[in-house]
């Protein structure tokens, strides 16, 4: 468009946008709507624009001129989970992790600090350490200032410190203590960030960034900064090959590769010596001065030669990765037939474009930027190809923070089948993106690696937990328990964790929350006597079910629309039921239902039909929603989601069962009628006796749940799979019968007449200040019930201390915590038991 033409658009846009959204409008949704509503006039030439539409001062189109610069809001780091660290969360993590590399003896060989030694400033310039979702680079400059000290240190121990400033002195002519100082953090960080940091991230800006950052940490009006651009580099960390023998072999499982081409033509050879010729001329541009303009263009032109030599082989590693993410679903004979067809095209390379562009490019979800695989032993030989151990000496980082359910729609499915295949073992769940981050650090980590991440909380949780830290080849030395994130820009719970591939010595102590303890666990919880994680028990089946998943607020009444549909026709009762949902169940003192639910169960549309009222109100409410769908959801959209026949089968011929909120910080289970349809936020237990309800109620089921369940944010999620199914219940007991029902039937009296939810009544519970004589009956209550359970158990000798303790969701009236480790051990003991002789008897 010429600029008066693209004026008038534009501003007519722009004013438009402004109409439909008050802030800054999403261009997905208006060019959505100008595909949807072409009549309307949206012109859809101007909607990939539409961030950049607004008016200036005198109410005109602001024009932007083909070459000029502009600042507009970006969504590509939030798609992805990201979120900027503080510069002291950085630097803890840069120093714990990068310890262990700069003191020998040091944190993996002993725990007394005054016994550490620096190590020599030559084998401190030799570390490797990356951030491999660097962002705009705070752990880069956390770590160039932590071994610019340590560097210091080694110069200051070998006596070289006053030569070196000598030397700045005659160079600069600074003189004075100030200037000492000054000049040789200076000196530090330059050799620190030339020799020593590496980094990645998938967006070219975070890149330049990142060299702006340390350009700042490290600058030096008087000389030119140091050349970085063989240090930074922009690519995708996770989409790519992490080794040469990957290449060598045309296969991302490089033993599969040998073994499928051990009789053909090796089009490797050479291909390690040219990467080995890369890596001598980075080799170059580390040790060259950067003193002059003359210096840098040097650096330069060396980069340039090596980017040329590793640059002839990243299309064959492109088309490798290609082949891994278009075929990982395969298997056997039909997965090897993919990589010798993908063997055939490099022998002709005219075909690799293509298949490239059609295979990595073309599936990847629509308004994404392209896929750019980055190919560590090509983007940094020196370190992957041309080592005597490969790998990153220490990996540091936030990694980006994204629910694993959300993955293959904002990269694709062919991504998430990527990540879940080649480097995490087909091992398969809804795992957040930070455990694929750990698995590929594993990867790249050396021998004696060290990991320091920051993360979400769930990554030591449920899925995340099993895919991620669960299979990486490293020990948890150190650690930081689930809290806040330090600042208000984020609504979340995080962990910090670092790792070693090292071995740890046996003079070496674990730090957990500042305290040392004997090992961690890979769910960052202190290990006790019995080690291992828990089995699903066959014994608790067919017990615990999650509710029906409606998948449309259409389905839903209020209490006067049922009173209507009735007076219409009293036969709509046998479909119109009480829905319960989680939330209610926690706030409503009578725990009922908050409204009522049109529940066609899975009869065809026909049998619905005899219904019309209400088939009208589903008609009309649902199924415009459920005809986004192609699946069943919108084939049946007069059905549930998930109906969960199985759930009401199971619990039809009980009069009562026990339901817990899903997302609760509560945890407490509730006696509920049956008749009602539960939302697929309630977990529904299909027992009515009160000695389960009273086992449930108790601190070893919430200390059991505490330890082995998942959150969401700041709130416990309770996943009964991994709390339940493996929970080993004690035997009914007549004692606790007695105690189930007189839990249930005081509390709800209790609540009843002050009109509490079950989360106020046991937020006051949890109140050491709250010595209400109803609240201290309570608790009395629970307290004859841990004992009970205890009986139950057969466990004797055990002190729990029952009062007002710290846990991970704060002050709890539970056991001590010296209690809640051994009776997790007696639990885990009793699972490991139960779970032999369950196998012992198939």
């Amino acid at each position: 468009l010429q600029p008066k033409d693209f004026a008038d658009r534009t501003g007519w846009a722009a004013k438009k946008a402004q109409a439909a959204w008050q802030s800054p409008p999403n261009p997905e949704r208006l060019d959505a709507l100008a595909r949807q509503h072409p009549q309307s006039g949206i012109p859809t030439l101007v909607a990939p624009y539409i961030n950049l539409l607004r008016l200036d001062e005198q109410d005109r189109p602001v024009v932007f001129p083909t070459g000029s610069r502009y600042i507009t809001s970006s969504h590509r780091r939030a798609a992805t989970g990201t979120h900027y660290t503080p510069r002291a969360l950085a630097e803890e993590v840069a120093e714990g992790a990068l310890q262990p590399l700069v003191y020998r003896p040091g944190p993996l060989e002993t725990s007394d600090e005054a016994a550490w030694r620096i190590r020599p400033s030559t084998e401190i310039l030799k570390l490797k350490v990356a951030d491999i979702a660097m962002g705009s680079g705070a752990f880069l400059v956390a770590a160039c200032r932590y071994l610019a000290d340590r560097l210091i240190e080694a110069w200051l121990d070998e006596g070289d410190a006053e030569a070196l400033t000598a030397d700045l002195h005659r160079a600069t002519g600074r003189f004075g203590v100030e200037a000492e100082v000054d000049l040789l953090h200076l000196r530090a960080r330059r050799a620190i960030t030339e020799h020593c940091l590496y980094g990645v991230d998938i967006n070219p800006l975070a890149v330049e960034m990142a060299k702006l950052s340390l350009w700042l940490v490290t600058m030096d009006r008087e000389r030119p900064f140091g050349f970085l651009d063989d240090r930074l580099a922009a690519g995708d960390s996770l989409l790519g090959l992490v080794s040469v023998e990957q290449l060598e072999t045309l296969h991302v499982d490089a033993k599969e590769g040998r073994r499928l081409h051990r009789n053909s033509l090796d089009f490797a050879e050479g291909w390690r010596g040219k990467l080995a010729e890369a890596a001598d001329l980075r080799r170059r541009i580390t040790i060259a001065p950067a003193v002059t303009i003359r210096d840098i263009e040097h650096k330069a032109r060396l980069l340039a030669q090596a980017e040329k030599l590793s640059g002839e082989l990243s299309q064959v590693a492109d088309a490798v990765t290609t082949a891994g993410l278009a075929n990982a679903k395969l298997k056997g004979k039909k997965l090897d037939g993919a990589f010798l067809d993908l063997y055939v095209k490099v022998s002709n390379e005219s075909l690799l474009d293509d298949y490239i562009e059609e295979h990595l490019q073309q599936p990847r979800p629509e308004g994404t930027v392209e896929r750019t695989p980055l190919h560590w032993p090509l983007v940094f030989p020196e370190i992957f190809a041309d080592s005597a151990q490969p790998g990153f000496d220490a990996i540091i980082g936030n990694p980006p923070f994204l629910g694993g359910q959300k993955i293959s729609g904002t990269m694709g499915d062919d991504y998430l089948t990527w990540l879940q295949r080649w480097d995490g073992n087909d091992v398969k769940g809804s795992a957040d993106l930070a455990a694929r981050f750990v698995l590929r650090a594993d990867r790249l980590l050396s021998k004696r690696g060290q990991l320091g991440f920051v993360t979400v909380n769930t990554l030591i949780e449920g899925a995340t937990l099993r895919v991620g830290v669960e299979q990486a080849s490293l020990t948890i030395r150190a650690g930081r328990s689930p809290h806040p994130w330090p600042t208000k820009s984020a609504n979340l719970q995080i962990v910090e964790l670092w790792a070693t591939r090292a071995p740890l010595a046996k003079g070496a102590t674990c730090w957990l929350d500042g305290e040392d303890v004997p090992a961690i666990g890979d769910d960052l919880q202190p290990h006790g006597r019995i080690v291992g994680r828990p089995q699903r028990l066959r014994e608790n089946d067919d017990i615990a079910y999650t509710g029906s998943n409606i998948l449309g607020l259409g389905f839903t009444l209020s209490e006067e629309q049922r009173r209507e549909l009735l007076v219409r026709d009293p036969r709509n009762a046998d479909i119109i039921q009480p829905f319960v949902n989680g939330k209610y169940l926690n706030q409503r003192p009578d725990c009922s239902a908050s409204r009522w639910v049109i529940n066609f169960q899975d009869w065809p549309l026909a049998r619905a039909d005899d219904f019309p009222d209400c088939l009208d109100i589903v008609r009309r409410l649902v199924k415009p929603e459920r005809n986004r769908y192609s699946d069943a959801r919108g084939k049946f959209w007069w059905q549930f989601e998930r109906s969960r026949p199985e759930l009401y089968r199971t619990i039809q011929r009980l009069s009562s069962v026990v339901a817990i909120a899903r997302v609760s910080n509560a945890m407490m289970p509730i006696r509920m009628p049956t008749g009602e349809v539960f939302s697929d936020q309630v977990v529904v237990l299909a027992l009515d006796d009160y000695s389960s309800f009273a086992t449930l109620s108790s601190s070893m089921h919430s200390t059991w749940v505490l330890r082995y369940t998942s959150t969401m944010r700041t709130d416990v999620r309770y996943a009964a799979s991994d709390v339940f199914l493996t929970l080993p219940r004690p035997e009914s007991t007549s004692e606790l019968e007695a105690l189930g029902r007189r839990l249930d039937e005081t509390r709800r009296d209790l609540m009843l007449s002050r009109s509490w939810g079950l989360t106020k009544t046991y937020n006051r519970v949890h109140d050491p200040d709250n010595h209400e004589p109803a609240i201290v009956e309570l608790r009395d209550i629970h307290v004859a019930i841990d004992e009970a359970v205890m009986r139950a158990y057969g466990w004797e000798g055990l002190d729990l201390k029952i009062g007002h303790h710290p846990t991970k969701i704060g002050i709890r009236w539970t056991v001590s915590k010296e209690a809640r480790f051994e009776l997790l051990d007696r639990l885990l003991e009793e699972n490991h038991r139960r779970y032999a002789l369950e196998q012992g008897q198939q």
